[in-house]
Parts: C-alpha cells; sequence; structure tokens
C-alpha cells in the first residue's frame, strides 16, 4: 500500500540520521535530541515503520473466511494508524512544529483515523460526562452511549463495510463504506506529505551542517590549537575517535611540547591531516546530497595543513607491514601486543621487537623511551604513535 517512493524517502531519512545527525553534536539543541533518542529509539521508530509498510502490502484471497477478512481489515487500519503516531512522533524530533493540532486538519489523516478508531479502537463509543454538584450533594457524572460499529460480511480485499448505530441519528443502523484503494491513496498522500516536510527540515539542518564544515576548513590551520579542539570536540567529535591519540586532553598538551620532540609533533600534524581529509570528506558527501544550495559558497580546497609544518605520515599497521624490510618483519604484530602498558607479556614483545630493529637507532632510541613511558599514558601513546610513524619511514 505504502508506494515504493514514500518507503525511499522514509529509507533517505535513516541513512541521514545514521551518517550524520545521531554522530554529530552540532545537530543537538537543533533537535528534540533527549536522552531517548540517544539511545535507539529513532531507530525503533524507523524499523516500525518499515514493519508496517510490509503489513500494509499483504493481500489475501477474496475467497478468504469472513474472520480472514476482519483480520485483514484490522490489520491494514492498525498499521495505518501506527504509522500515522510514527510519522508525528518524528516530527516531534525533527521540530518541525507540526503538531496533532495541525495533523488534524488534514483530510487524509482524519478520514482514515476516524474509520480505524470506530471500527478498532474504540467499536463501542461513550460521551463522557463530568461529575455535577447539584446542592449540598455531588452527582457522578454518567457515561452515555455516543455509537457502536460491527463489521459487516461484505468486507472484502477491496473494501470494508460497517454498520453504525449513533446517537445523532437515533441509533439506525448506517452502512458505511470505504474502498480501500481510496484509504490506500490518502494513507500514501499523508505520508508524502509529512515525509517531504521532514526532509525538508532536514535538508536545512545539512545546509547549516555544511556551512559550519565549510567555515572551519577555512579557519582550522590559523585557529589557536586549544580552540579549533574544542570546536571538534563540541560539535564535530566523531573525528576524535579516528585515533586513539585524539583525545582532548592529549592532543592539547602534545601541542604545547611540540617544539620539544618529534613524536609529539606527529600527533598534531596527524590530527590536522586527518581534520583536513574529513573535512574535505563530509563538505563533498554533502553538496551531493542538498545540491548547489551548498555550492554556492566559496571552498578554497587550497588550504593544506602543510602550512602547519608537520609533517604526517599514514600509520595503519598493515599497511606498513607489507613493506617493511625482510630483517623487520613482525614488527607490527610485536607492535600490536605493546598497545596495552600492561600486558602479561609485555616485556617478552619489547624484547623481540628491539632485536628486530638492530641497525634503527630511532626506533631503538623511541623503544627505550616507551618502556620508560609505561606509566605515564599520555607519554606512552604519543610515543607509541610516533614508532609507527618511524616503522612507517624505513618503508
Amino acid at each position: 500500500m505504502v508506494t515504493v517512493n514514500n518507503i525511499e524517502k522514509a529509507n533517505q531519512i535513516t541513512n541521514i540520521w545514521n551518517r550524520y545527525i545521531y554522530r554529530y553534536k552540532f545537530f543537538g539543541k537543533q533537535l528534540q535530541f533527549t536522552d531517548d533518542i540517544r539511545t535507539n529509539y529513532f531507530g525503533e521508530i524507523l524499523t516500525q515503520f518499515h514493519d508496517m509498510c510490509m503489513v500494509l502490502d499483504q493481500r489475501h484471497d477474496e475467497s478468504a473466511s469472513y474472520g480472514k477478512r476482519i483480520l485483514y481489515a484490522i490489520g491494514l487500519l492498525q498499521a495505518i494508524y501506527v504509522q500515522q503516531d510514527l510519522i508525528e512522533e518524528i516530527h516531534i524530533i525533527f521540530k518541525t512544529g507540526v503538531d496533532k493540532q495541525i495533523l488534524n486538519k488534514d483530510e487524509n489523516y482524519v478520514i482514515n483515523r476516524n474509520i480505524r478508531n470506530e471500527t478498532v479502537g474504540h467499536p463501542i463509543r461513550k460521551s463522557i460526562q463530568r461529575p455535577t454538584s447539584l446542592g449540598p450533594q455531588k452527582q457522578p457524572g454518567k457515561n452515555k452511549l455516543l455509537s457502536s460499529t460491527l463489521f459487516v460480511h461484505d468486507t472484502t480485499d477491496r473494501k470494508i463495510v460497517y454498520g453504525r448505530y449513533h446517537r445523532d441519528s437515533n441509533f439506525k443502523m448506517e452502512a458505511k463504506i470505504h474502498f480501500w484503494k481510496d484509504v490506500s491513496q490518502r494513507h500514501n498522500k499523508f505520508i508524502e506529505s509529512n515525509l517531504d516536510f521532514i526532509l525538508k527540515k532536514i535538508g536545512i539542518l545539512l545546509e547549516n551542517f555544511g556551512k559550519n564544515l565549510i567555515d572551519l576548513y577555512q579557519t582550522f590551520n590559523i585557529m589557536p590549537f586549544n580552540s579549533l579542539v574544542t570546536v571538534v570536540e563540541r560539535r564535530f567529535e566523531k573525528i576524535l575517535l579516528i585515533e586513539y591519540v585524539f583525545d582532548p586532553l592529549v592532543l592539547n598538551r602534545a601541542n604545547l611540547h611540540s617544539h620539544s620532540h618529534p613524536r609529539y609533533q606527529n600527533v598534531v600534524g596527524q590530527f590536522y591531516k586527518t581534520l583536513e581529509d574529513w573535512l574535505t570528506e563530509e563538505i563533498q558527501s554533502i553538496e551531493e546530497l542538498i545540491g548547489e544550495a551548498l555550492r554556492e559558497i566559496p571552498f578554497h580546497r587550497e588550504i593544506s595543513s602543510s602550512n602547519n609544518n608537520n609533517e604526517v605520515y599514514n600509520t595503519d599497521l598493515y599497511s606498513i607491514e607489507s613493506r617493511l624490510p625482510g630483517e623487520m618483519k613482525g614488527c607490527t604484530y610485536d607492535l600490536g601486543k605493546l598497545v596495552d602498558r600492561n600486558h602479561g607479556m609485555w616485556e617478552y614483545f619489547y624484547t623481540t621487537l628491539k632485536s628486530k630493529c638492530i641497525n634503527q637507532d630511532p626506533i631503538l632510541n623511541e623503544l627505550e623511551f616507551l618502556r620508560a613511558s609505561r606509566l605515564d599514558e599520555f607519554e606512552y601513546c604519543c610515543s607509541f604513535f610516533y614508532i609507527e610513524r618511524l616503522l612507517k619511514e624505513t618503508c
């Protein structure tokens, strides 16, 4: 029942949420980003939405029993109802300003919801009267019958038929007939218009995100380093997860010592290079998503982290290993075992690694420093990261 186009729009929202919105604090204040949202709550909403699409896509044989036809009708109406509620919840999360009051002005929403409420939600409806106070005694409120409904055997896979008995018609039976084709069209119009509205809001969020990325790209190499780290930590924290040394405290401390030894320059330089690469990739990705809106903003790609005079290296251990000289094969395995300062066989792998680097004085010197720094996490991390670089230099 839900069109492929609408399912694709829901998928697009899912992908953008997973790719950008959930990952960056930047979006937090612009959304209803509660503790619930920080769990898998939004993912559950989208999964439920897709589950209901599968329910709505079910069909049954025209020769099915009356009971199965009623089951089919109840299932479709309830699935529509659930998707309506999910759409409302997504509006709340994205702060679109669309609430129940606005939704109730949309006949594509109201008609289908009323059909469901009359047949499934409240087949027997009563009007609630408040208690009254007359004289010294209070009179209890009375719930008066408002309406009741019954499915009719004419309900099929093409139409839903039920009899309604309403107070307004003196409880005379009214035959209500709704064709599934009409119900489906209304629901798809409702889904499409609301997903379009939500995607428009997402487009605004992404455009703003892209502008902030470009601002950072154009200024990151001239900003005070501690200010740069703060901006990244508060808005684009995913970058800090790329390398184990990209902890804000480690970065700022390494920057303070960057002129005293190459091991600290290496940390800072790698951060600049990683940040530049990440910004370039993210800006281009956002451009592809939102089209021309972002391309109107100057994006000066000639800015390079080389201006920071911090030479950087690819420190992926696996890519290094394949290019090491024969006598140094296995170094990356031994070094990998030294990641844990408290490894039970630390001394063994340390000695083994040293034996493979006999003619590599810079590496041997740094290994000595690494060993002396086992009780200092900052120094140990910087030294370990620098040894990775030194191994790269030998390739």
